[in-house]
């Protein structure tokens, strides 16, 4: 879905507030919304989802049974592992496949960022801790609510 990628990568910096690292994506894609400009001249659900989007562009099934399984339990089982590594190597296979298709069939030399510019975003967490010090201002807040 259009806002999965947004909501995926804030679970991944709330999990590990700790690391600067997690705060600030640049050059967030996602491929759905990629999907729908490279196809357009077919159906919305064309490809709607990962799973569709690997079966028109891969040829092949993305099983999404450990999709829900249980991924709060640890260790993981080798298959929740083989589901993640899967679904993660899909997702850039799947890029690579519609920028190439994009590519091919324009007469232009523009890359396909550079006409769809607003398909490419930045996403910023900032956690607001009540002893927390802002020296950096890139982290800064802008307004502190009292609890």
């Amino acid at each position: 879905k259009a806002r999965q990628i947004g909501q995926d990568l804030s679970k991944l910096a709330m999990s590990f507030p700790h690391l600067a690292c997690f705060r600030k994506y640049e050059s967030v894609v996602d491929v759905q919304m990629i999907a729908r400009v490279v196809y357009q001249k077919y159906p919305k659900d064309y490809l709607s989802s990962l799973q569709k989007t690997v079966a028109v562009l891969i040829n092949r099934r993305l099983d999404k049974t450990e999709q829900c399984s249980p991924w709060h339990l640890r260790p993981l089982t080798g298959a929740q592992i083989d589901y993640a590594t899967l679904d993660a190597a899909s997702v850039r296979i799947s890029l690579e496949k519609l920028l190439q298709k994009y590519t091919e069939s324009q007469e232009n030399e523009a890359s396909f960022f550079s006409s769809n510019p607003h398909l490419r975003s930045t996403i910023s967490n900032t956690f607001l801790d009540a002893n927390a010090s802002f020296e950096d201002d890139d982290i800064r807040p802008a307004y502190r609510v009292p609890m």
